[in-house]
């Protein structure tokens, strides 16, 4: 049996609502960064999360690397590059597919960096979920969702 995701399902009406005003959003403004900062603000409410953050992959030096944060509360957390393969983060923007716990820090399966889990520790993070980002078929980051409370596996 599949575990439930760390995070509840949006309901139909809140995804079409937020695709909607993301649609809108793409249509209106210009600056990118203004366009990728709403939508993390709109995966936050969606998912209840206490804060999403994209990253962006850096080939030549097998690390993903925070690019934009919503709800993140360290610059140590904002700052963070992880090997491919670690974490929750290291594994999604490696192409790992769809990567979860739902606490962190006990989570075993998960390949820990001790200077990483510090961090992690400071910015009270538990719950993590995260997708790797494809452009052009390349996986070129991921997207990371996380909650500062532990929820049921």
């Amino acid at each position: 049996m599949k575990p439930a995701p760390p995070f509840p399902e949006p309901g139909q009406d809140a995804i079409l609502q937020a695709v909607g005003q993301t649609a809108l959003d793409l249509a209106n403004i210009g600056d990118r960064e203004v366009m990728l900062g709403a939508i993390l603000r709109r995966t936050r409410a969606l998912l209840g999360a206490d804060m999403a953050y994209f990253s962006l992959n850096d080939l030549h030096s097998g690390t993903t690397f925070i690019q934009l944060t919503d709800g993140v509360r360290t610059p140590e957390y904002r700052a963070i590059r992880m090997p491919f393969g670690t974490g929750v983060l290291g594994r999604a923007a490696a192409g790992a597919g769809t990567v979860a716990t739902a606490d962190y820090l006990a989570d075993r399966s998960l390949n820990h960096l001790s200077g990483i889990d510090t961090i992690v520790g400071g910015e009270g993070v538990r719950a993590i979920a995260g997708a790797p980002m494809r452009l052009g078929g390349r996986v070129v980051g991921a997207l990371l969702v996380a909650h500062r409370a532990p929820l049921p596996s």
